[in-house]
């Protein structure tokens, strides 16, 4: 090679690598820019504005915020007015923050990647932005207003997150950030109602004494006249005797108390899901639950207790025959209050519902005095992110997990479970106690593990003379790896929320209803915050105490299980630290 063609080539090399050279130097300078406080502060600052600016719109969209005008027209005309440059606001709010995004993609894609937290904000971003960008050109339907008002409060719920740093559960830390999460859910209730009120589909309304729309808005003077009512009202409880007349037509009954499945997606037929209900009393109330959650594809066991009245036995045994996927337990016991019997119950509901149906994916367990707060649907779909994993309540805190019921013998007298001196062996293999609740949400491999391990019967065989074994057992199973339990959970338990079932115990939830054995049940004036709860399930419902509560609980149910078109956000459970990858 001449020297002439040697110096083009390093003089080419030397442009080469002083254009690297000068590219790092820009990827170093937008680094130090985007990790500078400065910035950080900027960009929370246009945050807090954008939310502000979004709030602005949403409320007034919801017309919380009146538009002034003597027409309908001349109103709709004024509110474009003021949403239009909001709007473009905000799409330029979002265009500075797609730069952002797209800045630290490209510069740390790693860093980005590893955290959910900015994960989640550039899906929020990017979603938003093109959705800004084809509403600027584009007729806004029904259906694409529904998603414009929940990518609002998905963008406002950032903010949050952002702020406040809200843990996957929506626990806050500041109080001022409490008000303003409790702020969001009660838009979210609103824009469910919104809904309701806009849309093609009308709701159904099964409670005429009230507006139970209003009750669960939180409207003071509706609870308030809902509260009159039953004061001053006798309500008409269907009687035990009277089921085995309604029941003696089955399709009849069927027909009449709306026992239909309406559209059933391949989701929910995919997941069905098997149920064991334990009751005492009342057959309207166990009805009442088995109506909410009836779906043909499912199976269900309900276990009377022995010791129930022969009505009720009449009652319930009636209302069975009417459905092929319903049965009793084959093998009831009387259940007796913080004894083994309890356990027994579920376990022997457990035991047929293996033996009789081969296809359920997920078991709960509930009493007849729960109540679903959220759909067949809703439940498939989280079913389906848990993906066999098993969502059961975890205690090892020394202070709650109240050693003295299984460090001594408990034996029965009369009624009562009572501790006597004498001090119990260890558990087989020594395994960790851990306590819980007895409601839970199990996957089927769980369960007939259950059934057949041999270590889980020796440690069900332990569980006999202790107290509330029915509160340590599953609990125990679920989060011990020497047991190593299918879907099972041995990272801390209590670092994990618990989804199965909400229940405001004394002292520690709001209660509008009354305490009993330290937990409320709940009234009317409870409707505003269950509507708005992530669990399956609320713990617990009286049909005599305040039947309005459970009137429009029903009601809304219904309305949003054949809606058919709400959205359903799955963000908090796809969060959930126990869910099998």
């Amino acid at each position: 090679m001449s020297v002439e063609g040697q110096s083009e080539g390093v003089q080419k090399e030397d442009l080469t690598s002083e254009s690297d050279s000068e590219s790092r130097k820009c990827s170093a300078r937008i680094l130090t820019i985007l990790h500078d406080k400065k910035f950080h502060g900027a960009h929370l600052t246009l945050i807090a504005i954008d939310a502000i600016i979004l709030l602005f719109i949403l409320l007034i969209d919801l017309n919380v915020i009146p538009v002034s005008g003597n027409t309908e027209e001349e109103k709709s005309i004024n509110k474009k007015k003021i949403e239009e440059p909001l709007h473009y606001t905000g799409l330029a709010l979002l265009s500075l923050f797609m730069l952002e995004i797209v800045c630290r993609v490209v510069l740390e894609p790693r860093e980005f990647i590893s955290d959910k937290l900015e994960v989640f904000d550039g899906i929020v971003v990017t979603v938003s932005f093109f959705l800004d960008i084809a509403l600027s050109f584009t007729s806004v339907s029904h259906a694409i207003k529904d998603g414009v008002l929940l990518i609002i409060l998905l963008r406002l719920w950032r903010f949050l997150k952002l702020i406040c740093f809200v843990d996957p559960m929506g626990n806050i830390e500041d109080n001022g950030c409490e008000e303003m999460n409790m702020t969001i859910l009660n838009l979210s209730r609103v824009t469910f109602i919104n809904h309701m009120q806009s849309s093609k589909w009308k709701p159904k309304r099964l409670v005429q004494k009230v507006s139970c729309l209003k009750v669960i808005e939180g409207d003071k003077e509706e609870i308030r006249e809902a509260k009159d009512i039953m004061n001053w009202t006798k309500f008409k409880m269907t009687t035990d005797e009277e089921f085995l007349n309604l029941t003696s037509n089955c399709e009849r009954f069927k027909e009449d108390f709306d026992y239909y499945d309406g559209h059933i997606t391949d989701l929910e037929l995919s997941l069905p899901i098997a149920y064991s209900i334990l009751t005492y009393e009342s057959v309207a109330q166990t009805e009442r639950l088995l109506r909410a959650i009836y779906r043909s594809h499912n199976v269900y066991c309900i276990h009377i207790d022995q010791s129930s009245s022969a009505t009720v036995k009449a009652g319930i045994t009636s209302l069975v025959k009417c459905f092929h996927n319903v049965l009793l337990v084959s093998n009831p016991v009387d259940i007796i209050y913080n004894h083994f019997s309890r356990l027994q119950a579920d376990i022997n509901c457990m035991e047929d519902l293996v033996r009789q149906n081969k296809d359920w994916k997920y078991l709960l367990n509930i009493p007849s005095t729960q109540y679903p707060l959220r759909t067949n649907l809703e439940m498939a779909k989280i079913l389906n992110i848990y993906n066999g994993s098993n969502d059961v309540e975890g205690i090892i805190h020394p202070g709650k997990v109240m050693k003295l019921r299984f460090s001594y013998k408990h034996v029965l007298h009369g009624e009562f479970v009572r501790r006597v001196g004498k001090r119990k062996q260890p558990p087989p293999q020594n395994i960790t106690i851990v306590k819980g609740s007895a409601y839970g949400v199990f996957s089927r491999k769980f369960v007939e593990f259950v059934l057949t391990d041999k270590l889980v019967n020796d440690f069900l065989e332990w569980t006999k003379d202790i107290a509330s074994p029915d509160e340590y057992f599953w609990a125990t199973i679920n989060h011990n790896h020497k047991i190593n339990a299918p879907g099972g959970y041995t990272g801390n338990p209590e670092m994990k929320p618990w989804m199965a079932s909400y229940a405001a115990w004394k002292g520690e939830g709001r209660c509008h209803g009354k305490i009993r054995h330290d937990v409320c049940v709940f009234g009317i004036g409870d409707l505003n915050e269950l509507v708005s709860r992530k669990e399956f399930f609320a713990n617990k419902f009286y049909l005599d105490f305040q039947p309005l509560t459970l009137d429009c609980m029903e009601e809304w149910l219904f309305n949003k299980t054949y809606s058919n078109s709400l959205p359903f956000d799955t963000f908090v459970y796809n969060q959930l630290p126990f869910i099998r990858r």
